[in-house]
């Protein structure tokens, strides 16, 4: 992946500056031609939670892994509940349903995993 790239945000405001443009980054590994197509879409970040896992990696040392916790409801159904994992195991972050290492993440879910784990919204060109 390339460096971190900042880039002012077309919609602007939330700097205080009535119509001032915020910063933001591009997304992980994105080229100039998909960073203006995201702009159309209005979307800061886009990428799989593979992506996220690479990208919180690199940029914070922070490794974390799909882990699966398999058990059986009283009526003999089996439920499968998928966390986030740090190594030491001092990091547990329960995921929603049955999102996967190939998943799309949309902004609500980017945030709330960056607020879980505790890294900035902000990096991934979101709102804190």
């Amino acid at each position: 992946m390339r460096p971190k790239a900042r880039r002012p945000r077309k919609s602007g405001g939330g700097s205080g500056t009535r119509g001032a443009p915020d910063k933001m980054s591009l997304p992980p590994g994105a080229t100039e031609e998909e960073d203006a197509q995201l702009d159309e879409l209005g979307h800061p970040w886009s990428g799989t939670l593979g992506d996220f896992l690479a990208v919180i990696k690199e940029r914070y040392g922070l490794r974390l892994s799909v882990v699966e916790l398999i058990t059986t409801d009283p009526q003999k159904r089996r439920i499968v509940n998928r966390y986030l994992q740090s190594p030491d195991k001092k990091v547990n972050i329960h995921l929603a349903g049955d999102l996967g290492l190939e998943d799309q993440l949309d902004e609500f879910s980017t945030g709330s995993l960056c607020r879980r784990i505790g890294i900035p919204p902000e990096d991934f060109g979101l709102q804190a």
